[in-house]
């Protein structure tokens, strides 16, 4: 899906299999459309004058397998993710299994491979999340693109995260074949880019990939533990 909405959710444990979102036809008829996947934006944050309001987004209980994602547009960004495109306001994500993901963004804008972008709020919790045999999370704008927009933050399971949120029990298995490739090469991490004045906290999150450093895209061959400190 492509609009914003708030979104709660209970999978109760069910299988989704085979996702195949490809939009390289339609979007560009599609202006209004600013973040791409199953949920595609969970907006629950808005300002009213000077006052901000917000109230969590509840997504839990969900196995996703075989998703493949293939996504253009030229001159307008979009945020693109394997389960969420674009979160505004606060959000609960638990108990969620991703297999076999595959994410090209060919636009700029965010994309990672659970989200494409964390934007503020005040209540975030991310836990027992699994991600696994994560191919390749791209993000390149098409070469007729020539709108003065750059690239964007591409990372494993976030492209940018710009608010305060709890990650705990999360595991990324990179398969054999892993890529991740950005135009902004800065903006590449291989948990996701941390922006801004905000503070995260990582509790048992774990990457098992073993970079390939004769291709800089690479992280194949995952076989190493990693453990994440700081976003990286």
């Amino acid at each position: 899906g492509g609009n914003s909405s708030s979104a709660n959710f209970n999978g109760n444990n069910h299988t989704l299999s085979n996702v195949n979102i490809d939009t390289t036809v339609h979007l560009e008829t599609l202006p209004h459309i600013e973040a791409i996947r199953i949920f595609g934006g969970t907006n629950t944050g808005y300002w009213k004058g000077n006052e901000y309001f917000d109230s969590p987004s509840i997504i839990k209980n969900l196995v996703i397998d075989n998703i493949d994602i293939n996504v253009k547009r030229a001159g307008n960004s979009l945020m693109v993710g394997g389960l969420i495109g674009f979160k505004f306001g606060s959000v609960s994500i638990d108990n969620i299994i991703l297999n076999d993901i595959n994410v090209f963004n060919n636009a700029f804008g965010d994309t990672g491979g659970l989200i494409g972008r964390i934007l503020l709020g005040g209540e975030h919790t991310i836990s027992n999340i699994i991600l696994n045999n994560i191919g390749t999370i791209s993000q390149k704008k098409p070469k007729d693109d020539n709108s003065s927009g750059g690239g964007g933050a591409v990372g494993g399971f976030a492209g940018s995260i710009e608010s305060d949120i709890n990650f705990s029990n999360i595991y990324l298995y990179f398969n054999s074949d892993s890529i991740l490739y950005g135009d902004y090469k800065r903006g590449i991490a291989k948990f996701g880019r941390a922006i801004g004045p905000f503070e995260q906290t990582f509790s048992n999150v774990s990457l098992y990939y073993n970079q390939e450093f004769s291709d800089p895209y690479s992280v194949a061959n995952a076989s190493a533990d990693d453990w994440m400190i700081n976003n990286r």
